[in-house]
């Protein structure tokens, strides 16, 4: 399903370039996490607080023995960041 409304970039310059790479060369280029040569899923999606349009690159891992074997892992910072640190110690 499309996902229509203003386009805002992304304020991270690496997520910008990664997006305007893949989209650019068609997905010829830029299907790669920058030089790490892990994969990216490049998802639109709209922002929770702006309600803008963004396009963000993911990183793609699989995940031995889970179904499907797939995850999606994106970039927190910020108090976000935080609180994931502590769930993680906890943990």
């Amino acid at each position: 399903m499309p996902v229509n409304g203003a386009y805002e970039p992304s304020s991270a310059r690496w997520a910008r370039d990664q997006v305007e790479l893949y989209e650019s060369s068609g997905g010829t280029e830029g299907a790669t996490l920058l030089d790490t040569g892990m994969p990216v899923v490049i998802v639109t999606h709209r922002g929770a607080s702006t309600d803008r349009v963004r396009t963000t690159p993911l990183m793609r891992v699989e995940l031995d023995g889970a179904e499907g074997g797939d995850a999606v892992v994106r970039e927190v910072d910020g108090p976000e960041r935080a609180l994931w640190m502590d769930r993680a110690v906890v943990a």
